[in-house]
């Protein structure tokens, strides 16, 4: 089939529903992006704050912890047994007295270290032996000289890729006697402590030393090339002391779990360049559970689309049976089937619709019948054998009689016929059914003269009393005849029709009829403006 003749063709049902199932649709799932957007920034949100809080938390709780460490070791400080090791001024002694005090402390301190009131260390005892005195003696050089100064301190200092609180607190011979030294106490800060800050936080932590991880709560390693890239990239961004400043807080997936990332660095007058944090505060349960809510809106959505889609076609066709019989019914009346009537079930517009239509049919099929009653009569009277009768006739009645006849050919041929028709006309003594066949012949030649015609035609029928005679004008605008043939058309079996499509009787026959009734007949015709045929015969007075 050409593409020219195809046409594509959506039917009433498809238009109604398309746009509804599209609105169906629609309207959950921009619901749905709107709750998950919504849901989504209040999950982060929350997540956020609970981190900025877990910061806080981890901040104050290393804070008391410190102090804690400072104010248990001051008061070891204080003891009488340190004391008198102190006035002794005998290393043996003092690192006798140190180690049995470490064994006191059990596992809570790392290391401990007495310097003299010069500065110079005196004893150290420690748990582990790879620890280094002048290390510790290092990095915590600030801490003993506050404690030198008389006034104890802690903060945390990095020793070989490990963390440790060093409290320094002095020492005194007597109640507010002179100095005797200062009292250091290493406590390392490892996983247990993470732990601990853990647990009060709810956060993963990692602490970071010179770029690399000393503690953390994760327990895979694996991930620790990928927390010191995160903590370096954060650490750079939040360099501002101000509170005023919001840290930058960034998204990050870890063992395919969502965390929000955080990080900062130490407070160490030693190493507070070298040591850090970063927090992960995990919002996975959070994202499942909206995960679960955007599953359940889009199940019940889905259970809400299919019934009310079904809802709404049902509806349609319900609403549309009207239409589809009004089209089966319209293709009927089309085929010439007058008898159709569609059944009014509803008094709304589709019922005043099939009411509508059932008039029209009734009344198509009553002026039918009428005209065809009429037409059958008119050929009826115009076949019947007559023998010639002449009587009183009225030449305007008998054309009518003749265009109701030729009606159907004139409007499928798109000919108009204009009457001109003297209201005047007084009866002549004729045959009427000659005249009707004469009249019946011109008509039929200016139809098909006009019928090539894209645009159609028009015949001028006029009648006109003049003096004596009664004049009968048919005209056309066709393409007009050439003089030639104008000379010959009333010749009989003279004919410019292909063979077997006419005889060359019919203008022959009309001629004879006129010159039968006194009358004459003549053709006139310009090339390309059309012709004319004119009747004339005297008249006589009417009754």
């Amino acid at each position: 089939m050409p593409m020219s003749q195809f046409k594509f063709r959506l039917s009433f049902q498809t238009k109604v529903l398309v746009p509804v199932v599209a609105f169906l649709v629609l309207l959950p799932a921009i619901t749905l992006w709107i709750v998950n957007g919504h849901i989504t920034r209040q999950v982060h949100d929350e997540a956020r704050k609970t981190l900025l809080t877990a910061e806080a938390v981890f901040r104050d709780s290393l804070n008391i912890h410190g102090t804690h460490l400072l104010s248990r070791y001051r008061t070891v400080a204080n003891e009488p047994r340190l004391k008198a090791a102190s006035r002794a001024t005998d290393k043996a002694t003092m690192a006798d007295q140190l180690a049995h005090l470490l064994g006191e402390m059990g596992g809570d301190a790392d290391l401990l270290l007495f310097s003299t009131d010069t500065g110079e260390l005196l004893a150290s005892a420690r748990r582990d032996l790879s620890l280094s005195d002048d290390d510790f003696a290092q990095r915590g050089a600030l801490t003993i000289k506050r404690a030198l100064e008389g006034n104890a301190a802690v903060e945390i200092v990095s020793v070989r890729d490990h963390l440790y609180h060093v409290v320094s607190a002095p020492v005194f011979l007597g109640g507010a006697g002179p100095l005797a030294g200062a009292f250091t106490v290493a406590v390392n800060v490892g996983d247990a402590t993470t732990q601990q800050l853990q647990r009060q936080t709810r956060t993963q932590i990692v602490l970071v030393s010179d770029q690399r991880v000393v503690a953390s709560t994760f327990p895979s390693l694996e991930l620790y090339s990928q927390v010191v890239e995160l903590f370096q990239r954060l650490a750079r961004q939040n360099v501002s002391p101000s509170p005023a400043v919001a840290p930058l807080i960034e998204d990050t997936i870890m063992n395919s779990e969502h965390f929000l990332a955080l990080a900062g660095r130490l407070a160490s007058a030693t190493d507070g360049h070298r040591l850090g944090y970063l927090l992960l505060s995990s919002y996975e349960p959070q994202l499942r559970e909206l995960q679960a809510t955007q599953r359940t809106l889009l199940i019940v959505s889905l259970l809400c689309i299919l019934p009310s889609t079904a809802i709404v076609w049902w509806l349609v066709r319900r609403n549309t049976q009207p239409l589809r019989q009004l089209r089966d019914n319209a293709e009927a009346v089309g085929r010439g089937d007058f008898s159709r009537r569609i059944e009014v079930t509803a008094s709304d517009e589709c019922g005043e619709l099939a009411q509508a239509f059932n008039q029209m049919t009734q009344n198509l099929q009553t002026s039918r019948a009428q005209r065809c009653h009429k037409i059958v009569q008119s050929l009826l009277s115009f076949a019947r054998q007559h023998p010639p009768e002449r009587s009183a006739v009225n030449v305007n009645d008998v054309i009518g009689s003749v265009l109701e006849i030729l009606a159907y050919e004139l409007r499928t041929s798109n000919v108009q016929v204009v009457q001109e028709l003297d209201a005047q006309m007084p009866h002549i003594l004729a045959d009427p059914h000659q005249l009707q066949q004469v009249f019946l012949n011109i008509l039929n030649n200016g139809r098909q003269a006009l019928q090539a015609r894209p645009q159609g035609g028009c015949i001028r029928a006029a009648t006109t009393v003049a003096s004596e005679h009664v004049r009968v004008v048919f005209e056309d605008n066709g393409p007009g005849i050439p003089p030639e043939i104008v000379r010959r058309i009333f010749d009989p079996f003279f004919t410019t029709k292909p063979l077997g499509q006419a005889t060359g009787l019919g203008l022959s026959l009309a001629y004879g009829i006129i010159k039968e009734h006194g009358g004459t007949i003549h053709a006139q015709s310009v090339l390309g403006q059309g012709a004319s045929l004119r009747a004339r015969r005297e008249r006589f007075a009417s009754w």
